[in-house]
């Protein structure tokens, strides 16, 4: 599977970069000259600009080459989008996409910190450690912070967790009775085109969570609620089938990557 690729700097995109929609408008008109006018759900199609400075000569082969590899236009790969949150259902983990260990119950509805009702409760009433994840289709040696709130009604050490099913990244958090964000940066040594994103509570304890978020970057970024669709585009490609750059120096180049898939 082909994706498109991360900087050394642990980063896919530069600012400034721009992302847009072009959406379907349904317009429809009544006999006393009503119009009635809807914008449809689903974009028809997305469209990145990217633009980058001060890439390093190896960043600059790294991009024109997996330009080459999908031959300009030609083939579709997959954009993990650094404008948005990498899972699905982050509010709803009672949702499929979100395994878990036989000894978790999930609790929605709980308040959260902005004062609404969006944050889960999740319980392990079991003897035994627990596990909770959620696995995406994206490159294991990416670097990814994963991030959320939580807070607990006693003082609780849960480790929040990146693996690949083998390899894997944790780091421990101790939960307290006020609500405080926590995350994990991390990049692992692996060659497997899946990544998970976990959360493990130690026996019989509980703890409430809210805004947990994925992202191809090494520090956290603002929350974004998600549902069916998530960050990750499966049928990308370059809009050109010629990538030109700009070199101003040793060890600095520069570049445009026009991107787009519909749906």
């Amino acid at each position: 599977m082909l994706f498109y690729p991360q900087l050394s700097s642990g980063n896919i995109a530069q600012f400034p970069l721009i992302k847009r929609f072009r959406r379907r408008v349904v317009e429809n008109g009544v006999l006393d000259g009503t119009r009635i006018v809807q914008l449809g759900a689903k974009p028809l199609s997305r469209q990145w600009d990217l633009s980058y400075s001060e890439l390093s000569d190896a960043e600059r082969t790294l991009l024109t080459d997996f330009h080459t590899t999908t031959e300009g236009r030609l083939r579709a790969f997959t954009f993990l989008d650094p404008t948005g949150n990498l899972l699905k259902w982050s509010e709803q983990l009672t949702k499929s996409v979100w395994t878990k260990d036989a000894g978790l119950a999930i609790t929605a509805a709980i308040p959260a910190p902005q004062g609404s009702n969006r944050a889960s409760r999740v319980t392990n009433s079991s003897s035994l450690v627990q596990l909770m994840k959620q696995t995406i289709s994206a490159p294991a040696s990416f670097t990814y912070c994963f991030s959320m709130q939580a807070r607990a009604t006693r003082e609780t050490v849960m480790r929040i967790q990146l693996s690949d099913g083998v390899t894997s990244a944790s780091t421990p958090a101790v939960i307290g009775t006020s609500w405080s964000a926590y995350w994990i940066s991390a990049t692992l040594q692996s060659n497997s085109e899946t990544i998970q994103f976990g959360i493990e509570l130690p026996a019989n304890s509980s703890i409430e969570v809210f805004g947990l978020n994925a992202m191809t970057q090494i520090a956290p970024g603002e929350y974004l609620k998600t549902e069916a669709e998530s960050a990750v585009y499966g049928n990308v490609r370059f809009a050109d089938d010629r990538l030109a750059f700009t070199t101003t120096g040793p060890e600095s180049n520069s570049m445009k990557v026009h991107l787009t898939t519909t749906g």
